[in-house]
Formats: structure tokens, sequence, C-alpha cells
């Protein structure tokens, strides 16, 4: 079936989304975090300026209450008036209204202004009475001189044992003067703060996603023909660090993985080069003149081996490029390793004794393990072919397998010419080939044959090594996993 589209759109349609950008979420993050944070502290201080302020008003009227209510018990009138009229303890630029009921509401004394100004103003009711004198009950009201007041109510004993009411309002100027100063230059300083906020929050993002700027610049300088490039991690913060370390270790595998790359490359077209160089000369020189059919015949046999030459490279190309993929897993089965070993024995004795060499088998108990016995085979097979390649008439061949621990050892031991210390840790890798000039030895056939094998062991998850030395001979050893429980058996 066709694939449908997402969300109903089409083929050809993009859905389009909006990037953003990490340097302004950044600063807005940073910017918006830091304005609420100093807004919120301005706000606190705002509001307990505030507080402070009602708690000086509330403690000035308390004050003025209490004295009302003790001149109040006095007998002598004139002090009564003294006390509500003037009073020295009231701040320049405030106001203080007082008005006396009696026991029924009507105003018995006010200062001078509180009827005119106070007229449309409720006062709080007062709560108590004479057992409670310090009873007091506040709230604000605004006169008709445009004014907000702060009311108190209180009441006082009046006469036969009834109570009377003191009612004061009081305006601090001062107070209000500095609240609206206060409020002005505190919108302002918000304003400023959140311009500052915007653009420390932009500075220290920018200065932040430096280090990935340069990142990307190293990234986006990289090609095929610059490998080279690493990351600076000197002075990168702690986040920073393990990225670019992976980068650079990343940057580390994909120089040396290009390096094999090319080198594969141009070993591949060396190795084809030369079978078909001998195919055309031996065809260029059969043309050059009329042959009789047993020349003709043996220029075809002979282009033939290089064809076959030709045919098992590609081969061996194909199964190493499809290795790789990890799709194409290998299918395990259980099989008698003991008895597919003394089979390939039986095959690669007569070449042995026909090349004047001596092959033995060893294998401790009956071995049994879970793999893909073809590609075993096969990689037993070559290692089998190097040793009776590389080692002279007369040497001897040992083929040993074992159990160690939950794994299955296998190894190719020889005596033959071996492979110089040097060119071990590359032996494995495709192409390869030691100079017997340079080695001290001629150990041949490092082309491909090795890396199949090791591709086939770490297809099994196995893992492979070479021991050798100049006239000393060769050990290639393979560790298998076993591949079976202990309750299970072999079919």
């Amino acid at each position: 079936m066709p694939a449908q589209p997402v969300d109903g759109m089409g083929p050809g349609a993009q859905r389009k989304t909006r990037r953003w950008s990490l340097s302004l979420l950044l600063m807005a993050w940073i910017g918006g975090t830091s304005f609420l944070l100093i807004g919120l502290s301005v706000l606190v201080l705002y509001w307990t300026m505030l507080h402070q302020l009602a708690r000086d008003d509330e403690s000035y009227l308390t004050d003025k209450i209490q004295v009302l209510r003790h001149e109040l018990t006095s007998a002598d009138r004139n002090q009564i008036r003294d006390a509500v009229i003037s009073d020295p303890s009231v701040r320049v630029n405030s106001r203080v209204y007082v008005g006396i009921t009696d026991d029924v509401g009507r105003l018995v004394l006010t200062t001078p202004g509180f009827v005119q100004n106070l007229a449309n103003v409720t006062f709080p009711v007062a709560q108590g009475g004479i057992a409670a004198p310090a009873t007091l009950t506040m709230h604000r009201g605004m006169g008709r001189d445009g004014r907000r007041y702060r009311l108190a109510s209180a009441s006082y004993p009046y006469s036969n044992g009834t109570t009377g009411t003191i009612e004061v309002a009081f305006y601090n100027r001062q107070a209000d003067v500095l609240v609206v100063t206060y409020r002005r230059w505190l919108l302002i300083v918000l304003l400023g703060t959140a311009c500052a906020c915007v653009l420390l929050g932009y500075l220290m993002a920018r200065r932040g996603l430096r280090p990935i700027e340069r990142l990307t610049q190293l990234t986006s300088a990289i090609t095929t023909s610059r490998m080279d490039a690493r990351m600076d991690t000197l002075g990168l913060p702690e986040e920073l660090l393990s990225l670019s370390s992976s980068i650079n270790a990343m940057m580390v595998r994909l120089e040396d993985a290009f390096g094999r790359l090319s080198r594969f490359s141009s070993d591949i077209a060396h190795e084809l080069r030369t079978p078909l160089n001998n195919i055309m000369g031996m065809i260029e020189v059969s043309l050059q003149r009329e042959r009789s059919p047993s020349e003709y015949r043996e220029t075809l046999s002979s282009s033939l081996e290089e064809f076959q030459r030709l045919s098992r490279l590609i081969e061996t190309l194909l199964f190493l490029a499809r290795a790789e993929q990890p799709a194409n897993a290998i299918t395990h089965t259980a099989f008698d390793l003991t008895a597919m070993l003394q089979r390939m024995m039986s095959f690669y004795t007569t070449a042995a004794e026909e090349a004047g060499m001596h092959l033995t088998l060893s294998a401790q108990g009956p071995l049994t393990m879970s793999g893909d016995r073809p590609l075993l085979q096969r990689a037993l097979g070559n290692l089998i072919e190097n040793a009776l390649t590389n080692t002279p008439a007369g040497g001897h061949i040992a083929v040993k397998a074992s159990m160690q621990g939950q794994d299955i050892l296998m190894a190719v031991q020889d005596d033959g010419r071996g492979i110089d210390a040097r060119h071990l840790p590359h032996v494995f890798d495709r192409l390869y080939r030691a100079d017997p000039s340079r080695s001290g030895g001629s150990y041949v056939g490092l082309g491909l044959g090795l890396a199949m094998v090791k591709t086939i062991v770490q297809l099994h998850g196995g893992s492979i090594s070479m021991q050798s030395a100049v006239d000393a001979g060769t050990t290639v050893t393979m560790v298998l996993p076993h591949g079976l429980g202990a309750d299970k058996t072999v079919m």
C-alpha cells in the first residue's frame, strides 16, 4: 500500500514549522526571570513601606484617642477643649479633625473644619464600651477637600453609665507625597530594569552560546579533504565539555575511517588491475597473429583462471560489505564442532601431505556450539590455507579447540615464516599486505582472507587475535561464545 500522508497533507506538501532562536529564548528566560524577581522584590518593599506608614498613622491615632479619653474623664472643660482643638504632636502638613458626640450621637465638640470637610464621611462604628477602653476601629474615607483621611472611632464614658463617641480623622500629607514619589521612581526603575534585563539577558545568552557557535563553525568547515579539525576544549563549560570531547572522538574515528576507505579503494583498484592487465595482455598477444587451437585454448584457460580470481575477489568484497549491515544477521544453529573439525581435517590432510607438512587436530572432548556452521567452516578454512601457504615443507600445523569458561577457543598454529610484530595490528585490515623485503618474513595471503575471518568472528560475537614472530611461526586464536544453555541438546 502507498504511504498515507500525515495529517491529511499531500506527498509534496511540507509542514510549516516556526523555528525559534535559542539566543532569543535564553534572553527571554534570563531577562524575564531577572525582571520578575526584581519586580517582586520591589513590590515587597513597596508593600512594606505602605504597611509601615499605615502602622505609624494607626499608632498616632491610637495615642490621640487615648489622650482624648483620658481628658474627657476630667471635669475641666477647658482642658478638654484644648485637647480637642490643639495638638502639639501634629506633624507639619498634616490635618487632624476631632469630633466628640454624646450618648445619642450629637456633636458636642469639634475641631475647626470638622463639619465642613467631613460632612459626607462615614466614620466606623465604635466597638466596645467603658469596660474596653482600648477598643479602636479604623478605615479610610474621602473628605470634601479631596484628601483621603484615616478614620478612627472609639467610645468613652459619657454620663449616667452611658457612652459617647470620639471620632478622629487624620491626613498625613508627608506620607502621601512619599508614596507618590516612591511610586513614580518605582515605575522609572522598573522600566530601566526591564531594558537592562533584556540587554544583559541577550549578552549572557550570546556569550553562553559562543562555544556552540564555535562548534558549528568547526563542523561546517569539515570536508572529506579536511578531517583533522578538532574542537578546542580549553575554557569550555562543563555541560559542553563532554559534547566537544565526543565530537573530537567522532572526528578521530571518521578520519581513521576515511583514511581506511581511501586506502581500501586504492587497494581494490590495484587488486582488480593486476588480473585485468593479465587478461588484456594475453588476449592482445593472441590477437597479434594467427594461433593454433591449442594456443587459443591455453589463452582461454589462463583467462579463465584470472576471471575466477576476480570472481573470488568480488565475492569476498560483497560478503564483507553485506556483513557490515545490521539487518544481515547470521542464522544460529546447534552443531557438533568436533565433528565439523574432523571433516575439515580429512579434507586438508591430503593437501598438507602433498606439500610435505604435518597437519594435526587437538579437540578436548566433544564440543558443541550454536552458530552459522558454513561461515565458521569458511573462516577456519581460510586460516588453515594461510598456514599451508606460509609453512615450508617439513613444517607442522596444529588445529586446537577447547572450552574456556563459557567460550570456545579455536587456534591454528604453524611453525612457518611468521610476520614482523609491527605488522600485527594491521593484519586483519582489508587488503593489507606486509612487504616481505621490509618485514623480514614472507607471510602472504593477508589481503581479504583474514579480514573475512575477523568479520565472521565478530558476527558471532567473538574476538580474534594473532601472535607471530619472524621464522618462529604464527598462531591465530578465535574466541567464540558457546551459544548453548546447559540444558540444550545438539540436533
